[in-house]
């Protein structure tokens, strides 16, 4: 049988619990006509609160926390049971996102390796960007290739182009 209304519901059979329906489909359903939404305040009236967020648990040896913490209101995704233990990814109040930092100080700061398999493109100028390959970089300008950089040299004005190649100085020579 089922207990309760459309707003509460208890489905005896399956144990799954309802809002919004009397037919929940999952463990806990929430259903709306509209925006819904789920609310987890972590009210701080009665003193301090130091995370509040959903953990996850699939096997017994892993958990993950996703929900807000320290600095206070960013959103951090962390393995373990809170969100102070092993966080992976933030986001703070201002838009800023961390991997591998809480605290990011850059609109993207990665604490870490960062792994690309083809290029670093600058956004909104298509024709400027750095390729890699196997042991080799190049520098793109202008989509020329004007810096190659590979085990054995370093090249400029790659593919012959007509390029000047200047050197500045304050005066102060070194050798």
């Amino acid at each position: 049988g089922t207990i309760g209304t459309d707003a509460f519901t208890i489905k005896s059979s399956t144990h799954h619990v309802g809002i919004g329906t009397t037919n929940p489909e999952e463990l806990f359903t929430i259903k709306g006509a509209n925006a819904t939404k789920l609310l987890i305040d972590g009210d701080s009236s009665g003193g301090s609160v130091d995370s509040v967020g959903i953990r996850f648990k699939a096997r017994t040896a892993y958990d993950w926390f996703a929900g807000l913490g320290s600095p206070p209101d960013t959103f951090i995704i962390a393995a373990g049971t809170a969100v102070d233990t092993n966080p992976y990814f933030a986001i703070d109040p201002d838009g800023k996102v961390g991997i591998g930092t809480t605290d990011p100080a850059h609109t993207l700061e990665v604490s870490g390796d960062i792994g690309i398999n083809e290029s670093l493109r600058h956004n909104g100028d298509t024709d400027t960007f750095l390729t890699f390959g196997t042991n080799k970089i190049n520098l793109y300008a202008g989509n020329e290739n004007g810096i190659e950089i590979d085990a054995t040299s370093t090249t400029f004005n790659q593919d012959s182009l007509d390029r000047d190649f200047r050197v500045e100085s304050n005066n102060d020579i070194y050798a």
